[in-house]
């Protein structure tokens, strides 16, 4: 597998991640962090980041 396809998997699955955390409860996101990240630091951290961001966004958005 080509490096680029490994990188465009990874941000498909970060994405997915992020959607259903996104459309989760605050109290279910530690368990839907655990189950898909597992032991991978990594990914966790960058959809962590993506989630802090999309949330201050949000309020951004509605303090606007």
């Amino acid at each position: 597998m080509k490096p680029h396809s490994t990188k465009s998997d990874r941000w498909k699955l970060i994405d997915q991640i992020l959607d259903e955390l996104l459309d989760s409860s605050v109290s279910q996101r530690e368990t839907i962090l655990t189950k898909h990240c597992g032991a991978d630091g990594g990914l966790r951290l960058e959809v962590e980041k993506l989630l802090v961001a999309t949330a201050n966004a949000s309020d951004f958005m509605e303090v606007s």
